[in-house]
């Protein structure tokens, strides 16, 4: 448990929690938008095989 302690310090101190927050909704939208444009180009292509989109 002092490790885990020892890694709350050093993020409060540093202050990395905000950075980290927005850079995890940014690339959590990134990929949202690579996913909705590859099930978007699958459907525009008339892919009716699962497979062949993974």
């Amino acid at each position: 448990m002092k490790f885990l302690e020892k890694i709350r310090d050093y993020i409060r101190i540093s202050g990395v929690a905000p950075i980290g927050r927005r850079y995890f909704i940014m690339n959590a939208f990134d990929g949202t938008t690579t996913i909705l444009g590859i099930v978007i180009g699958a459907y525009a292509a008339e892919i009716t095989n699962q497979f062949w989109v993974i």
